[in-house]
């Protein structure tokens, strides 16, 4: 997976193991505003936006 800034700069690149359910993305250095989690297997893409406060 990956994650955008608002800007659309990659800041954070991870992988995700298809066997669990849950999975945390650290995101403690990176300042206040929108991002955009990107997970893809290769057939199917998934997008969300996080608001971090």
């Amino acid at each position: 997976g990956i994650v955008l800034n608002s800007a659309g700069k990659l800041i954070y690149k991870f992988q995700v193991n298809p066997l669990l359910t849950q999975f945390n993305i650290d995101l403690s250095k990176q300042p206040t505003g929108i991002y955009l989690i990107e997970l893809s297997n290769g057939m199917q893409k998934y997008q969300r936006k996080l608001i971090k406060k």
